[in-house]
């Protein structure tokens, strides 16, 4: 085989090898944990988190008015 051709192949197969690793990871990542936690920890992860939502009002008003001709 020629040289890049190798290369190619070796490219290929690592990147293969990182997928699987990162799969496994999100896989095992995604397994409940609730035997690690504590009452308290347990009790907030029940909550209701859909409507929360951080916003920050950065706008600042302006004294300026445009006119169109």
């Amino acid at each position: 085989m020629k040289l890049s051709k190798k290369i190619k192949w070796v490219a290929g197969l690592t990147g293969i090898a990182v997928s699987a690793v990162v799969a496994n990871e999100i896989q095992s990542a995604a397994e409940p944990v609730d035997a690690s936690l504590s009452e308290r920890e347990q009790e907030i992860l029940q909550l209701d988190w859909t409507n929360f939502e951080v916003t920050i009002n950065d706008a600042k008003p302006t004294d300026r008015e445009t006119r169109r001709t």
